[in-house]
C-alpha cells in the first residue's frame, strides 16, 4: 500500500512540474522588521538554467512583499548536489552582525 502511495504522489509531481524545471526544497531562514526570526522549508520548481542568483532574487522579492527580509538560504539534502545540507546564500552583514563584527 505504501509503495503504491509513493509511486502515485511520484506521478503526480511529475504531472504539476513544469516542463524542464527541476524540484528543490530550500530552508529559508528570515526576519521580519521588528526582528523576529522565522525559518520555514519550501518546496519550488526552479528552471536550472536559470541560475540559483535568480531563485534567490524571486525569494527574496515575494519575502519582501510578505514584510520579511531573507538572511539565509539552504538546500536540503535530498535535492542538493551531493546528498548535503548546501548554503545558497547567506546575508554577510547580518552575520557579521550577530556575532559582533
Amino acid at each position: 500500500m505504501n509503495c503504491a502511495y509513493k509511486n502515485r504522489e511520484k506521478a503526480i509531481e511529475k504531472i504539476m512540474a513544469p516542463v524542464d524545471h527541476v524540484k528543490r526544497r530550500l530552508w529559508i531562514d528570515n526576519h521580519s522588521a521588528a526582528g523576529e526570526d522565522f525559518n520555514e522549508e519550501v518546496t519550488v520548481w526552479h528552471n536550472p538554467e536559470a541560475g540559483d542568483d535568480v531563485l534567490l532574487a524571486d525569494i527574496q522579492q515575494k519575502l519582501s512583499q510578505r514584510g520579511y527580509t531573507l538572511t539565509a538560504l539552504w538546500e536540503m539534502p535530498e535535492t542538493a548536489p551531493g546528498g548535503e545540507l548546501r548554503l545558497l546564500w547567506m546575508d554577510k552583514q547580518w552575520f557579521e552582525a550577530q556575532l559582533g563584527l
